[in-house]
Parts: structure tokens; C-alpha cells; sequence
């Protein structure tokens, strides 16, 4: 089962229902999520007890993934090539 409850800041809802999952999993907005806010509710969740599963990162920023850019190594034919196509 999956409980969605509203942000931390707005309702305390979510320590309510934090007891009664088996795992936590804190989802944040790039460019919207303070900082400080997101620290306390994890401090929240640790001192709990509750099993915390991570962070889901929402409403990311697609431009900053563009089709040309992989990360990692391949093989062209018997030259090694970047992540980006280029051979070296």
C-alpha cells in the first residue's frame, strides 16, 4: 500500500502516518524543496525509527539531459570511444 500524504511543512499528517508504513520515501521538487526543511523531516524520520527508503527527485530539469551526453565507455569498431561519441 502506498500512502501520499501532503508536505511536511503544511500538515503534520505525515508523522501520523509515517508510523504506520514500512518504509518512508521522501519525495522533493528541484528548484522548490528548501533545504533546511527537507534535513529536518529526514532528522524526523531517523528519530522515528520508521525505515527510510530514500529520496524521489520530482520535476527535475530535462534540458540538463540532452540526447548527446551518456555517461560511460563504449567500443566503435576497435577504437575506444567517450561517452560523448568522440574517439580516443
Amino acid at each position: 500500500m502506498i500512502i501520499d500524504c501532503p508536505p511536511t511543512g503544511v500538515s503534520t499528517d505525515t508523522e501520523v502516518w509515517m508510523k504506520e508504513a514500512d518504509s518512508v520515501l521522501l519525495v522533493v521538487r528541484e528548484d522548490w524543496s528548501d533545504v533546511r526543511v527537507i534535513n529536518d523531516t529526514v532528522d524526523m524520520i531517523w528519530q522515528s525509527g520508521c525505515d527510510f527508503a530514500g529520496f524521489a527527485l520530482n520535476a527535475f530539469h530535462q534540458e540538463w539531459f540532452s540526447q548527446e551526453q551518456s555517461y560511460g565507455y563504449g567500443y566503435d569498431g576497435y577504437r575506444k570511444t567517450s561517452g560523448t561519441g568522440e574517439k580516443s
